[in-house]
């Protein structure tokens, strides 16, 4: 390749870089290399005379070889396993069409609805405790949302002077709690779109207390 009047020469390794330079090269010659850039081989007979002449005059791009009774050109980065491959591609064996076999009838299997079962997980000893002060409380309890020995979350229904009202149950086995406890539950009660009857072993702190007071959404119950 020439820039200007000046051939570009390279050291060995390194003639892959000589495609930074192509925009030196004249309009037709540009077109052949970046068609047989993409392409990696053409046939010399197929392709047009100005393409074939270009192809002659680029050399550090196009390398020429003969293939049966073909002039092929092939690009030069192009490594030879997929030049071979190109020339010879592996034809697909066909495949013997499959015979359609009828399948015997499998005999239908009941379904066990293993939600029917009843939990033979016993309860942690808190789970009993919570019951008997919503017991003594005249709490209905609906539905038990989730259940360990820390904590049990849970649906309820409390008496008011204007009706029954469902609130979301957060029992806590513990003797106190922080703003952050209580401010999820506060988010927990708004998912729910209901109150919340947050419960503890022992009465809140004052620190607690005000927190609440700005909460119209936390009511309190001790065990």
């Amino acid at each position: 390749m020439r820039v200007g009047t000046s051939p570009l020469y390279l050291l060995e390794g390194q003639e892959e870089k000589l495609e930074e330079r192509v925009d030196n090269l004249k309009h037709v010659e540009k077109e052949a290399f970046l068609k047989l850039k993409k392409k990696k081989l053409l046939v010399d007979s197929k392709e047009e005379p100005a393409t074939r002449v270009a192809l002659r005059n680029i050399r550090d791009f196009a390398i020429p070889f003969k293939f049966g009774e073909e002039i092929m050109w092939r690009y030069a980065f192009t490594p030879q396993n997929e030049i071979r491959e190109l020339l010879s591609p592996k034809k697909a064996e066909a495949k013997p069409r499959p015979r359609s076999v009828e399948k015997p009838r499998q005999a239908e299997k009941k379904v066990e609805n293993i939600f029917s079962k009843e939990d033979n997980e016993p309860k942690p000893e808190f789970f009993g405790e919570v019951m008997r002060f919503l017991g003594k409380n005249n709490i209905e309890f609906l539905e038990e949302m989730q259940t360990n020995k820390k904590e049990i979350v849970g649906k309820v229904r409390i008496q008011s002077g204007v009706g029954k009202i469902d609130f979301l149950l957060v029992a806590k086995n513990k003797k106190t709690t922080s703003k952050d406890e209580i401010s999820a539950a506060t988010q927990m009660a708004n998912y729910n779109k209901m109150p919340c009857l947050f419960v503890l072993r022992k009465k809140i702190s004052r620190a607690i207390q005000k927190v609440v007071e700005d909460n119209n959404l936390i009511r309190f119950g001790v065990l």
